[in-house]
């Protein structure tokens, strides 16, 4: 089949194409979500959680009375699905975005950056391909 000079030519000319252009596509897709796509994401996700956290600063009503906290948290709905959790002082879970974590029957939740929270600062997490982040933001 390959006995020809012609057909060596083409072979050498096709394979390297089949070769490097699905591996280019792939590292264009991984190039564009890691460096501009998740980074982007994660800067409008911080944003929506500081005006919620002024939301919240602005009517302290909430750290008393779960259902407007809850209240808060569904009239503040974000475009993305997130999950955002309001918790008091000590911990405790007043209101959540997640069905899940509503439903959970332990109230008391120890998270990463709860001890920050508990001091003043406003806590924000992202968690993707460089594993969990976070900083008082």
């Amino acid at each position: 089949m390959f006995k020809t000079l012609r057909n060596r030519l083409i072979l050498s000319q096709i394979l390297p194409t089949l070769i490097v252009v699905p591996l280019m596509g792939v590292l264009l897709v991984y190039v564009l979500e890691t460096q501009i796509l998740r980074p982007a994401l994660t800067r409008e996700m911080l944003g929506e959680t500081r005006i919620l956290a002024e939301v919240a600063r602005l009517q302290p009503k909430i750290w008393q009375d779960p259902a407007a906290a809850q209240k808060i948290l569904s009239q503040t709905s974000q475009q993305r699905p997130s999950r955002v959790m309001i918790l008091d002082a000590s911990g405790a879970l007043l209101a959540s975005t997640d069905e899940v974590t509503k439903t959970v029957s332990v109230r008391f939740l120890n998270l990463p950056g709860l001890d920050d929270a508990q001091a003043g600062e406003s806590v924000s997490y992202t968690n993707y391909s460089q594993g969990l982040q976070g900083g008082g933001h």
